[in-house]
């Protein structure tokens, strides 16, 4: 069984979890290689080759804990062109004891499908804010395989 939030709010259990479903209700699962990730405060931008984020249409983005399971819808926009910026802000709490691994999930015409964002290299850009009044800090880490994984810290006051 798992839980389900939505916007920091439990809305129930399920026993196939949502983004399990939507694997199993995909067309398939696909690694896309970012052409670069900033992380800016409590912000995560993913940056996609223009040519693969034109034929993109995202629907959720979902955020999984890695230990226990857990998925968290997490809010995103479509600020800057071939991007998506990942509000982390109301997910903070959630991931201070394990890692996120992330899932874009996508629609099209044809077919659903879920895409894991790697990166070929291990760097990201930060750029942190010293006026960021939260009481959380993100992570970010790539795996060997180039797969992200987000944690969090409570930050310490000054």
């Amino acid at each position: 069984m798992h839980n389900i939030f939505i916007n920091n709010k439990f809305i129930g259990e399920i026993i196939l979890s949502f983004a399990m479903n939507n694997y199993t209700n995909s067309s398939y699962i696909k690694r896309i290689l970012l052409e670069k990730c900033i992380k800016s405060n409590n912000k995560l931008i993913l940056y996609f080759s223009p040519k693969d984020y034109e034929n993109l249409n995202f629907s959720m983005i979902i955020i999984k804990n890695t230990k226990n399971r857990e998925e968290f819808i997490c809010p995103f926009i479509k600020e800057f062109p071939n991007t998506i910026t990942l509000d982390l802000n109301s997910l903070c709490s959630y991931f201070t004891d394990y890692e996120g691994s992330i899932f874009i999930n996508t629609q099209n015409k044809a077919n659903d499908t879920i895409l894991i964002p790697i990166l070929s290299e291990k760097t990201i850009i930060n750029f942190e804010n010293n006026s960021n009044s939260s009481n959380f800090k993100w992570f970010i880490r790539v795996l060997d395989n180039g797969e992200l994984r987000l944690s969090s810290i409570v930050n310490k006051k000054r």
